[in-house]
């Protein structure tokens, strides 16, 4: 009788009801698929180059850190060989200061 039910089954329109797909207006948006491409994260490398371009100034330290939520490079820069000034990259290559 087994053998019957999937012919008919696979023969028939009879499809289980979960296997039918929801129409399109009750469709969920996918929360898995972001809207937009993720950043890149900024290596301590590249927020050294960076600072030591726009600056001038001698790197002495650098580290990943995140500022008010933002992950990113604090980098301590000695300006003009007088001053020491800490300074944040964010992943978008921004320095902002402390």
């Amino acid at each position: 009788m087994a053998a019957i039910v999937l012919t008919v089954l696979g023969f028939g329109s009879a499809v289980p009801l979960a296997a039918q797909p929801a129409p399109a207006d009750q469709l969920l948006p996918n929360r898995l698929m972001p809207t937009e491409a993720p950043s890149r994260a900024m290596t301590v490398e590249e927020a050294t180059r960076l600072v030591r371009k726009r600056t001038g100034g001698r790197v002495l330290a650098a580290e990943p850190t995140f500022r008010r939520g933002t992950p990113g490079v604090s980098v301590r820069v000695l300006i003009e060989g007088a001053r020491v000034v800490t300074l944040f990259v964010d992943d978008e290559g921004r320095i902002r200061g402390r």
